[in-house]
């Protein structure tokens, strides 16, 4: 109809552009945050978790070598009549009896305590059956290890780590003679991923700007070959990379710097590709010169070009379009 690959870009190009933001956003901020995210929101749900699953009148047994026993919940949180069983300390079991007591979170220290309020204390030792020792208390704060209580958050990987923590990371690997690898692969990966965006819009782009009669189905499952065939080169790279064949500075743009090439050309392809007739200039030699007459040394007959226009036929041959 006309309209120029360049124009049709302009939507396609924007697209692209907040593709590869988001795609950056997601690989060099919110990745390495959310693992994080994960850790406070873990330590931060402990004391909600603890007092909304000590159930009235039931033995509470999900600390280690401790059970929980309370008699009533109060409308204002907390526990009320509280009996607590501790055996953590190998031979040596302490039982508290309290009346009021809640879970307390100290979250600069990163501590998780049992505070017990107005109660007593009675200590035995199973290689002691004759002792016994006795207290009364005003307030009391039992520490527990949250790595005990609940599971530990995912530990970082290279893609989970931030550039800082990766130069770190890459620090410490030269010191001990590894060459980390890994990681500085990860850091170019980072940087890479994101400009494949504006690359597949590219590779779309010459792909799709064609009247198709397969369908959206055809068009789906091309797209998805392209894709399949980004990754099947990036986790080549990566190979090769990681078993020392490949600079990992170089590896991660080796996929975008072929597939930038193929979109480059498949859109040039695609811009020259109209059906437009071959024209060939004839040279001056092949056209007739008109016979000598009466006259004829008095006008010089001018010059005329003679075009030659070849219609070449369509090939319906077998390729992407």
């Amino acid at each position: 109809c006309g309209v120029s690959l360049a124009r049709l870009l302009r939507p396609v190009a924007i697209v692209a552009v907040l593709a590869t933001a988001a795609t950056a956003y997601e690989t060099i901020v919110a990745l390495p945050a959310g693992n994080q995210s994960f850790r406070e929101i873990t330590f931060g749900v402990i004391a909600t978790r603890v007092e909304s699953s000590v159930k009235p009148g039931i033995f509470f047994e999900d600390f280690p070598n401790r059970v929980i026993y309370v008699r009533s919940l109060p409308p204002g949180g907390g526990w009320k009549d509280v009996f607590l069983s501790d055996t953590s300390r190998g031979d040596q079991t302490t039982v508290y009896f309290a009346k009021e007591g809640r879970i307390r979170l100290d979250r600069e220290k990163r501590l998780v305590q049992l505070y017990l309020i107005d109660g007593t204390s009675h200590t035995t030792y199973l290689s002691k059956p004759e002792a016994y020792e006795g207290a009364a208390f005003n307030e009391i704060a039992i520490t527990l290890d949250p790595a005990t209580v609940f599971p530990p958050p995912p530990s970082k990987g290279a893609p989970e780590m931030t550039f800082a923590e990766l130069k770190v990371a890459i620090a410490e690997a030269r010191a001990r003679n590894d060459p980390g690898l890994s990681y500085r692969f990860m850091v170019q990966q980072k940087l890479s991923l994101p400009m494949t965006c504006p690359i597949l819009a590219l590779i779309g782009l010459a792909l799709g700007a064609s009247s198709r009669k397969d369908g959206k189905l055809a068009g789906f499952v091309l797209g998805f070959g392209v894709i399949f065939v980004y990754y099947v080169l990036l986790w080549m790279a990566r190979a090769f990379a990681h078993g020392g064949r490949l600079s990992p500075e170089w590896a991660p743009w080796i996929p975008n710097i072929i597939m930038g090439s193929v979109g480059l050309a498949l859109l040039a392809w695609r811009a020259r590709s109209a059906d437009r007739p071959i024209r060939l200039s004839l040279p001056a030699f092949w056209q007739r010169r008109p016979a000598a007459g009466p006259g004829a040394a008095a006008v010089s007959p001018a010059r005329t070009r003679v075009v030659l226009v070849i219609k070449v036929p369509k090939l319906n041959l077998p390729m992407p379009r």
